[in-house]
């Protein structure tokens, strides 16, 4: 099954964590308090959907025609995000760190536009439909990754971080610079599903 280096990076930040903490945990036994928290309404909560979906993954792996190809998405798509959203629950505890995520993705997101502007400015390297792509192909990619971030970017805007951590002028305007930048490669782009999920995004935001 090919993977990538992204994928190695991720498996290898979960063993290391499964090595530290988790065995420990199942050589001394679960604490009275693990238990209660496992079965705790918010856990059941967050873990049946995902049960749900997985189950209907294998259950589509299964069906399929092609079966590398299907494992290859089943992955890339399903398993992987749920190792990074199981990591980020276990490890990222303060505002502050969800902070420099957001900030790492929206550093990333700018250098990414910036690079599909100058294409976009001197006409290289774009498809013969025009829109931007930057490194992706097509350009559907490109506004698949800096979508959801420019949602997370204006969220982390809207609101002004958190009281309890020191903001100032530069804090607040060069994330917006960064935004406007990403904003602006998303509409060059021109993938009318990438400015309807950040519409969604930002509806929900706002409510």
């Amino acid at each position: 099954m090919p993977t990538t280096m992204l994928e190695l990076s991720v498996y290898a930040v979960f063993l290391v964590w499964l090595l530290k903490y988790g065995f420990s945990r199942i050589y001394h036994g679960l604490t009275q308090k693990d238990r209660i928290h496992f079965f705790t309404f918010r856990t059941l909560y967050l873990l049946m959907p995902i049960i749900l979906l997985l189950v209907a993954c294998i259950i589509s792996v299964y069906i399929s025609l092609d079966k590398r190809i299907a494992l290859g998405v089943f992955k890339a798509w399903f398993v992987d995000p749920l190792i990074l959203f199981f990591l980020i629950l276990k490890l990222i505890k303060t505002k502050k760190q969800i902070l420099m995520i957001i900030w790492s993705l929206l550093l990333s997101a700018s250098v990414l536009s910036i690079y599909g502007i100058i294409e976009k400015v001197f006409g290289f390297g774009l498809p013969a439909s025009g829109r931007v792509n930057s490194v992706f192909i097509p350009a559907n990619y490109l506004s698949l990754y800096i979508g959801p971030i420019i949602c997370l970017a204006i969220g982390m805007l809207v609101l002004k971080y958190d009281k309890k951590i020191k903001t100032s002028c530069v804090s607040y305007l060069i994330p917006l610079l960064l935004l406007v930048i990403c904003i602006i490669a998303l509409f060059l782009t021109r993938s009318y599903g990438g400015w309807f999920g950040v519409g969604v995004g930002l509806g929900f935001i706002f409510f």
